[in-house]
């Protein structure tokens, strides 16, 4: 690499500019209002959900008051909980790849404070900052990263868990015709 700089015109180089205080500023702002905004759209998307579930735990009630010809509905039933099911599922996956948002941004937020003089180091021993609280990284696929269970993903992701198996659960009740 240093070959290649070396080899370069004039024309070719460019300068590296470090940031300035107020450009780094403005960064952690931006940084940490999308990290409160993902995490605002996941209590949303998590309401989202859970209201549906309750819709469908009252959808047979529903169907029973109506007195419709055909009193079997375990097959609408079926179809309630396959689409809660499905809300459940996307709703764990958007909590795994916030989680991953979350730790790109934390990533950059701490190489920002870095910048600014806040980490402690050899070099900086008047930093606020450990070291050691950067954000480790958590299990990672394509671009999704499991939450860790003591933390507000974590809780988001076991609330979504307990749905998920309640689907289950009401699936397999309907698919025996709704009889115990």
């Amino acid at each position: 690499m240093s070959e290649m700089i070396s080899n370069m015109t004039p024309s070719t180089t460019t300068t590296l500019l470090k940031p300035s205080e107020e450009a780094l500023i403005v960064f952690l702002q931006t940084e940490w209002q999308d990290v409160h905004h993902s995490r605002i759209q996941e209590w949303s998307a998590l309401g989202v959900v859970t209201g549906t579930h309750f819709a469908m735990v009252q959808l047979p009630s529903m169907l029973e008051k109506l007195k419709l010809e055909g009193g079997d509905w375990s097959a609408v039933v079926m179809i309630g909980c396959a689409v809660s099911f499905i809300m459940a599922v996307l709703g764990m996956l958007i909590t795994c790849r916030h989680r991953n948002l979350m730790e790109v941004k934390l990533s950059r937020i701490f190489e920002a404070e870095r910048q600014l003089g806040l980490v402690k180091s050899d070099t900086n021993p008047m930093g606020i900052l450990n070291a050691e609280d950067k954000m480790l990284s958590a299990s990672k696929a394509r671009g999704l990263s499991l939450p860790r269970p003591l933390s507000t993903s974590g809780m988001i992701f076991s609330f979504y868990l307990v749905l998920v198996l309640f689907d289950v659960m009401c699936l397999l009740f309907a698919m025996k015709g709704g009889k115990s």
